[in-house]
């Protein structure tokens, strides 16, 4: 058996006897051993149990691999292994990865880029500079920036940098952003720098989904907070920053209020009524952190993303991946100016504009068709002061067998909020 290891026999050559006689005691040592029966392995393999003759004590073989390979700069603890030299087989070891992507197949990921150490430098100076200067903390001037220098952009050339910015292809609010976000830097460095005058926010007409979709989309979360979060930008008509803003002393109870004390793209700060079906769903939170949605915007748009995809998926509405966080304040919007006949000043305190030329992108953009109409009755006078209140409006009246019928009408898209 000696010189079966002296002359490196492979395990394939070794018979059944010269494998047992490897195996030792790791009492003692020794090498007279009874075969003891055998240990039946969870993945049905079996392995042989010995006992040694000389201390008596019983140990289990480890199972041997079928098919043994010899490695490279290894060594088995049965069977040493030559080594093979790697200069002589490395042309063996290296082989091109040739990957062939057809069209419609996505790439394969590729992590971004470091940035050169000069510009790291710089956005990091930003972001301390944008906290002294008390810049909203989910500002996203460094993700522009860092985007830029990728671009090719050289932040200490302030004409390179709108070169840049003129080439993207993207939307005139998109580079306005960009714009602003360079212009924080240059701030901070003290470099003159006058943003392009053409770049002007393009006016869109607000996608407007149905209430239904709304709910659904609540009722579809499978959290409370993600169900709670969709909520209270339903009833607050909030932006979704605002609303991840909102901490726990600025909610009454008694008073079923909401205060957003905290508003986003320069709002006014104001106080809404809200029902009680949100007041108890904001108690069911946990109270773990000042604020009642302490996540960052990021994660929770991830999460509302997958729910979208899910609820379109279930009900095979191919609008609902059209609902954005956003499009809650947007439904909002239009239902209010819809209820008010088209007040404007309503419609700017309760949504917290300061500009009325944003309130106006709400007023008359919508014209419902006979179709998007629900329609009742009411022959009473409770019956009228219920529908009056919950936001039906009255359009005709007529007399059937000698009962008067008052009859009223509501967009569909506003089926339960009233003002």
């Amino acid at each position: 058996m000696a010189g079966a290891l002296e002359n490196d026999t492979p395990p394939e050559k070794l018979t059944k006897t010269d494998k047992s006689s490897l195996h030792k005691c790791p009492n003692c040592g020794s090498t007279r051993l009874y075969r003891d029966g055998l240990r039946y392995l969870s993945d049905g393999a079996s392995t042989q149990r010995w006992l040694c003759r000389e201390c008596g004590f019983r140990s289990t073989e480890k199972p041997l691999k079928e098919k043994q390979k010899w490695s490279i700069n290894t060594q088995n603890d049965l069977f040493p292994m030559h080594q093979i030299c790697a200069l002589k087989d490395a042309k063996n070891l290296v082989f091109a990865q040739k990957t062939k992507i057809c069209a419609g197949e996505k790439q394969p990921y590729e992590p971004a880029k470091p940035l050169p150490p000069d510009a790291a430098g710089l956005i990091i100076q930003l972001m301390a500079w944008l906290e002294k200067e008390c810049y909203a903390h989910e500002n996203s001037y460094p993700t522009f920036l860092r985007s830029l220098v990728r671009r090719g952009a050289n932040l200490h050339d302030p004409e390179n940098v709108k070169e840049v910015i003129g080439k993207m292809k993207c939307k005139n609010g998109t580079k306005m952003l960009y714009s602003y976000a360079y212009k924080a830097l240059a701030d901070m460095l003290k470099i003159p720098f006058e943003r392009p005058k053409n770049l002007k926010q393009e006016d869109f007409d607000p996608y407007i989904p149905d209430e239904s979709e709304l709910d659904a989309l609540i009722n579809a979360a499978l959290t409370k907070r993600m169900a709670t979060y969709l909520q209270t930008l339903k009833e607050t008509f909030a932006d979704p920053g605002e609303a991840l803003r909102i901490r726990w002393i600025d909610i009454n109870e008694k008073n079923s209020t909401v205060k957003i004390n905290y508003p986003v793209k320069e709002h006014n700060t104001r106080t809404l009524e809200v029902s009680n079906k949100l007041i108890a769903m904001l108690n069911a939170l946990p109270k773990t952190s000042e604020l009642v949605f302490p996540i960052k915007y990021s994660s929770m748009l991830n999460t509302y993303v997958r729910l979208r995809k899910r609820v379109a998926e279930l009900q095979q509405n191919p609008r609902i991946p059209s609902v954005e966080l956003r499009s809650f304040r947007h439904w909002g919007g239009t239902m209010l100016a819809w209820k008010s006949n088209g007040n404007v000043l309503l419609v700017k305190n309760m949504l917290g504009h300061k500009n009325i030329k944003n309130t106006m992108r709400y007023i008359g953009k919508i014209h419902f068709k006979d179709d998007d109409y629900d329609t009742t009755a009411a022959t009473t006078l409770d019956e009228v002061l219920a529908l009056g209140k919950a936001g039906w409006i009255k359009y005709d009246e007529i007399t059937v067998g000698g009962t008067v019928m008052h009859v009223y009408k509501k967009p569909k898209r506003f089926q339960s909020i009233a003002v």
